[in-house]
C-alpha cells in the first residue's frame, strides 16, 4: 500500500493531464514483482522495456524487496515521457 501512496503523491500534480492520457490509451505503468527481472510495456510501433536492479554490467538483477515502478506516457507517434 505504501508503494501505491508514493505513486499517487509523485502524480497528483499532473492528475489532470494522467487522467487525460490514462482516457486516451495512452499510459502504461508497471510495478516490480518477486523475481520478474524485466515487463516489457508496448506501444504499438514502440515497446518499453523496464529492468529492475540493473547491475554494472547492463544485466538485471532484481532488487532484495520489488520496489521498482515506471510509468511512461505516450505524447505522440515517437515521443513519450517516464
Amino acid at each position: 500500500m505504501a508503494k501505491f501512496a508514493l505513486n499517487t503523491r509523485c502524480s497528483n500534480r499532473s492528475s489532470r493531464e494522467v487522467a487525460r492520457l490514462n482516457f486516451e490509451g495512452k499510459l502504461q505503468a508497471v510495478a516490480e514483482e518477486k523475481g520478474e527481472l524485466k515487463q516489457t510495456l508496448d506501444f504499438g510501433n514502440w515497446q518499453a522495456v523496464v529492468s529492475y536492479g540493473v547491475a554494472r554490467n547492463g544485466s538485471p538483477k532484481g532488487n532484495s524487496e520489488p520496489a521498482g515502478r515506471a510509468l511512461i506516457a505516450k505524447y505522440g507517434e515517437n515521443e513519450f515521457s517516464g
